[in-house]
């Protein structure tokens, strides 16, 4: 969601909130939004706009107003008044949260298509729809690519097509991102990585984080 603060204006800041409950047929409980791993103190009479997810194809835009800030059982969060109709969205779109996780490529051998040959790395963010990772060796754009992520105790299994690939030196060591889409990827595999991202989000507000 975007913010646009009563003082300060649009906030240059793409946040992730989560909805936590209805107050009544006016009035949406949702998570306090994170942003470097903090609270962002959206301030009351803020006006937002975001795009909740309701299905892997159903995307809806809400428009409101922050009426009130509360903590309950050491969450954050923010109640907004809606100020228009909620309005169905016909593309997907998919936040990408900043997350370090394992995952495993299968790829096929340039040469030897039946040979296949692993490669570890790391994610950089992960959404709904794709993720950016971190490898050793470079990913060729275009190329299809089988892939094992961890997700806590869950492992997802996936296919995916790099999107592109670039040489980047992280710790004095040469390393490669790629950014990847999901291909065909089940509802309830999308809904599981969508769980994911929101149960991090959650942890961190757990961490003792608040309002200041």
């Amino acid at each position: 969601m975007t913010v646009v603060d009563p003082i300060d204006g649009k906030l240059d800041i793409g946040f992730v909130s989560q909805l936590e409950g209805i107050i009544d047929v006016n009035t949406l409980r949702i998570s306090a939004p994170i942003f470097e791993a903090k609270i962002y103190p959206v301030r009351v009479n803020s006006r937002i706009e975001g795009y909740m997810f309701c299905k892997a194809n159903q995307i809806f835009r809400i428009a409101g107003v922050v009426t009130d800030r509360l903590i309950i059982d050491d969450i954050a969060l923010l109640d907004v008044f809606v100020t228009e109709n909620p309005e169905r969205m016909q593309r997907r779109q998919f936040y990408r949260f900043d997350c370090k996780v394992p995952v495993t490529f299968i790829v096929p051998d340039g040469e030897e298509p039946e040979v296949h040959y692993e490669i570890d790395g790391y994610t950089l963010d992960i959404s709904g729809g794709g993720i950016s990772a971190v490898t050793d060796r470079a990913l060729a754009a275009d190329l299809i690519v089988s892939g094992i992520l961890k997700l806590d105790t869950y492992e997802l299994e996936f296919q995916g097509k790099v999107i592109r690939c670039r040489k980047e030196i992280i710790l004095d060591e040469l390393k490669y991102i790629s950014s990847i889409g999901f291909i065909d990827l089940e509802y309830k595999e999308r809904e599981n990585i969508v769980s994911f991202i929101f149960n991090q989000q959650r942890e961190l507000l757990k961490r003792g984080q608040r309002y200041d």
